[in-house]
């Protein structure tokens, strides 16, 4: 027994923290920030997906129907009174302002890019682009990117016997 040598494991430990304690901590936050885009994604459709729907009933909202004068009484009874005081040509600019407000109150780790409001010929689109920028240091170096983004683009439909209305009358 005099060529027996133990064998002795004293620096494992310090390799398995050093290398492999970091890489999982990092793969944990990455999925937490992802969960947080996730989110806010979740938020950015259900605002513009709101938004598109109540600027189409706004829309159909009877008034004048050669000029698009609103009857304010009535916009106040539909919840719609953010144009109690004016006509469908400001409906663009003020939906559009509506838009971003509600989507930066709601967002939580990510940042509006571009917002839009607009109508084609029976349909409202509203649209909302956002960036989430990866709080790791040189990750946009690494990735070649300057973060995640998101675009949701969502449509509703204005058309009614109204609007028909509105059309015939202006055609003539």
């Amino acid at each position: 027994m005099i060529g027996i040598r133990k064998m002795d494991n004293r620096g494992m430990m310090t390799v398995e923290a050093a290398c492999i304690v970091p890489i999982i901590l990092m793969i944990i936050v990455i999925e937490i920030f992802f969960g947080i885009f996730l989110i806010d994604m979740s938020s950015v459709k259900s605002e513009t997906i709101r938004l598109a729907d109540e600027t189409a009933d706004v829309w159909k909202t009877d008034g004048n129907l050669i000029d698009g004068t609103y009857k304010p009484q009535q916009l106040l009874s539909r919840n719609k009174n953010f144009l109690r005081h004016n006509n469908r040509g400001q409906l663009i600019g003020k939906a559009k302002a509506r838009l971003a407000k509600r989507i930066s109150t709601r967002l939580s780790g990510t940042t509006l890019c571009k917002n839009g409001v607009s109508f084609s010929e029976d349909k409202v689109s509203a649209s909302a682009s956002i960036r989430f920028l990866i709080p790791v240091w040189g990750s946009r170096e690494y990735t070649g990117t300057a973060g995640w983004t998101f675009t949701c683009k969502e449509k509703a439909v204005i058309s009614n016997e109204e609007e028909l209305l509105r059309k015939q009358t202006a055609k003539k």
